[in-house]
Parts: C-alpha cells; structure tokens; sequence
C-alpha cells in the first residue's frame, strides 16, 4: 500500500500524521511544502483529493444582459409556444425561427407543430424510434409524423446529456427498406422547413423544389419572413389541409446573451461566448441598435457560419456515444467536411483514430504507426453534437474530436483558462456591448468591436 508522510508545521507543537491515498504514484515525491494561502503569482489548478478545473464549475457568470428590455428573453415565446399564421408573409421583430407546416395529434387531443426532420431515406418500409436513457430502452409510439413518400420522420424529440448528473436521454432511429436492409443511428435533426439556398432550386426551372423560407431585414430593423415553394408543394407539407397554415417559433439566439466556454477541460480554450442576437433600444429619446459584428468577423469556411476546431476533448456519455464540446456540427463527406476522432489510453498514448473520410481508410496518421478507420463511426446528431461508434471506449480512456461546426455565438478573443492566462483568477473580469448603428458588417471598421471586457482588482479597480 502507497504511504505518503507529509510533515505539517504550524502553530504548536510538532505533529506527523499517516494519510491513504486511492491512488497509484509513478513518480517518487521529494518533498511537499504545505502553505496557508495562494501566492498571487501562483495559480490552483490541482489539488489532492480535488477534481479537474472545470469552466462550468470553476467560472461563475452574473448576467445581466436582462437589464435591457429589449433583450429580454421573455419577449420570445418558450416551450412550446408557436405563432401560427395563414399567409406566406410575416412581419417579425426577430431574425431565428424555426418554420414547419406538419403536425401531430397528441393524446390530449391537441394539435401540435413538429419543427424538426430526420432523414431516413428512400423506399423505408418500416421505422421503429427508441429511447435509450440510464435507466434503459424504451419504444416511442407518439410524438412523431412519418412521412414514407419523402423519407423523412417529423418530431420535436432531442437528444440530451446533463454534465451535472451525467444522465442522458438518446433517440434512435431504426428502419428497414425494400431489399430488407436495417439501419439503426442517432436522431439527427434538421428543421423542418430550411431556409432558402441555391441546393433548394430547380436550375431548369428557377422553382423551389421543396418548401423554404427567406428572413429580409427591413430599414426598421425588423425582419420580413417569406415562404417559398409552389402552391401544391406547400399544400402537401401542411397535410393538404383547405386553409393552408404554417407555425412559427422564435429561438433564444434572438436575444445576445453570454455563455460559459464550449469547451470545459484544462485542454481546452475557455473563452466566453455571446450569442449573436441583436436589439434596438432607445436611451433618452435616442435609438441605438445592439448587434455584434466581431460574429461576422470569424474565419468561417467553407461557407458562412460555419468554424473548425481542431483537437478538443469530448465527454463519454456511455461506452458507444461520444459528446463533442459544440453543437451543430456540419459533416459533408462530399464536400470534405469531415469528423476525426484520436482515442488515448490512459496515461494519454494514442491508440485509435476514426474518421468519417473514407478515403483515408488504411491510410497512415502523421508520422505514427496508427492507421485511419473509417468504419467506427455509426451515426452522428449533428444539431446536439453526439457521436455514436461501433466499438465500446473504455471509462479510463480520452477521446478528442477535429470537426466543423456551424456556430451562432462569438467567442471573446480572451481565455480563462488558468492554464493559458495567469491573470484568469486574478481579476474579476466584466464584458459590456456598446451600440454599432450600422445596419451592415461592410459599414463597420475592422477595428470597431461592440464587446469590450475590463479586468478588476479585489479592491474594484479597474487595472
């Protein structure tokens, strides 16, 4: 049994106690010195009996982006809140929504829209979901509207993990087609109606091919919500019904808010987020408008909005279902955009990588021996940012995660991450907005940014 003697000095006399430590030592200590307090140039990062930092732990944020009443969230309809409206055309105060025409009963007797859609594929003959949760598997029978023609499940229903607990609620989605062939993956979900694109257009004939939406912001910074697609397109989506009606639901990405850091570990950056929402307010009888065009700034590729992040470790939900520290991530095996997972032992050699490029399969990773796998990764939500695999990832064991996500926050330039910047702890750290009345990121200056951050001291000085 490992025996640790730590000699503690303090007022009295001299004392020496034996402690058990649960652990194993690999390398021989030759002295600890015990102190009362933390010298400021020092930073706490591990201690004896203690857990790993943690930014949603370790960061304590006091919103109060409340304090404007145009950016409150309760001016946004939650739950299960909807607007319904009966024309093509909405005049909104808000840019994010979600857009569906399907609905379901529920047992209530209630009619309910469904915003979300997963594609199961063509010629599906048979679709079973399940629950899957600490407790066990259960079969969903409501709560969902399948659509054999066009392929696709219709729902509401996410997939969750609850960091605190470390309980979780998993949806898949198991379907047989014609040749008989079973495929059994994670809920990924899409939004019922898309937003309009270029992939939605008929080149021949200039028509949309499947109902989308386009968001216009008006000179009053409010924002014009059509609905695009042929009459007997959209007529089908909302079930053929005589009066054709569409439902409407505002996300609380409206509304800038900070966030902790996405990323939650010591290996990982941990900077504060806001979202990317905007609002006019008026401040004795003048209009500035609150916006954050640093968002716009951010090095997206391929497309807008969307980000790589190379490298961070992600959470082992079970020992098949991997969560990565973001949500939304874009995996495109025809355009490039691919996941890549590296699996470290645990004293961190890497063992294992996965990738969704199937073109890398057998291939060499760097200059190591390890080779590509381009068959472990099952299924993928990509709107939560779960992973599932066909192989079980031992508890002991570390996964990190490369991928492209599409992102609706800025990160602040800056890390807390105590590993990264001494003066994290140091200082009590305060981020403030101020008003950008340009209506376009082209009429901004690069140097301009509405998010400001000012460290203070322990006696409230601003250093």
């Amino acid at each position: 049994m490992p025996i640790l003697n730590l000699e503690l000095i303090a007022n009295g006399k001299e004392t020496t106690e034996t402690l058990q430590f649960n652990c194993l030592v690999h390398k021989h200590i030759e002295q600890v010195i015990y102190f009362p307090r933390i010298d400021d140039r020092n930073i706490p990062v591990a201690y004896f009996q203690g857990e790993e930092p943690d930014s949603w732990k370790n960061i304590k944020i006091v919103d109060k982006s409340y304090l404007a009443k145009n950016n409150r969230e309760n001016r946004l309809l939650k739950n299960d809140n909807f607007i319904a409206i009966t024309g093509r055309v909405y005049n909104s105060d808000f840019r994010d929504i979600l857009v569906t025409g399907k609905t379901f009963i529920t047992k209530e007797g209630l009619k309910r829209p469904l915003f979300y859609r997963h594609k199961v594929g063509d010629k599906v003959v048979d679709i079973n979901i399940s629950r899957i949760e600490n407790s066990g598997e259960v079969q969903i029978e409501e709560g969902f509207l399948v659509d054999y023609e066009e392929g696709y499940i219709y729902t509401n229903y996410q997939n969750t993990y609850d960091y605190k607990t470390d309980s979780y609620s998993l949806f898949f989605v198991n379907s047989v087609n014609e040749k008989g062939e079973n495929y059994n993956g994670l809920l990924n979900l899409e939004p019922a109606i898309p937003p309009v694109s270029w992939e939605l257009i008929d080149p021949d004939t200039g028509e949309y091919i499947r109902p989308s939406y386009e968001i216009e912001e008006t000179t009053d910074s409010k924002y014009k919500i059509t609905i695009h697609g042929k009459e007997s397109l959209i007529r089908k989506h909302c079930g053929n019904q005589s009066e054709v009606t569409f439902f409407l639901k505002l996300l609380d990405t409206n509304v800038i808010k900070p966030k902790l850091p996405a990323g939650r570990t010591i290996y990982n950056n941990w900077n504060i987020r806001f979202t990317n929402g905007s609002f006019i307010q008026s401040v004795n009888a003048q209009t500035f408008k609150y916006w954050i065009p640093e968002y716009y700034r951010q090095p997206f590729a391929p497309e807008f909005q969307v980000l790589y992040k190379s490298h961070v470790k992600c959470t082992l939900v079970n020992p098949k279902i991997i969560k990565t520290p973001r949500t939304k991530l874009y995996v495109d095996v025809f355009n490039g955009q691919h996941l890549t997972l590296f699996l470290y032992s645990q004293d961190k050699t890497l063992f294992k990588v996965l990738t969704t490029d199937a073109g890398l399969e057998g291939r060499r990773y760097s200059n190591t021996e390890i080779l590509y796998e381009s068959d472990g990764i099952v299924s993928v939500d990509e709107k939560n940012g779960f992973i599932q695999l066909n192989f079980d990832v031992g508890m002991s064991e570390f996964v990190f995660a490369s991928f492209f996500y599409k992102t609706d926050d800025y990160e602040y330039r800056m890390s807390l991450n105590p590993t990264e910047n001494t003066l994290a702890d140091v200082y009590k750290w305060v981020y403030y907005l101020i008003p950008i009345n340009s209506i376009s990121i082209n009429q901004v200056g690069e140097n301009i940014k509405a998010v400001q951050c000012i460290g203070v001291n322990k006696q409230n000085i601003i250093q």
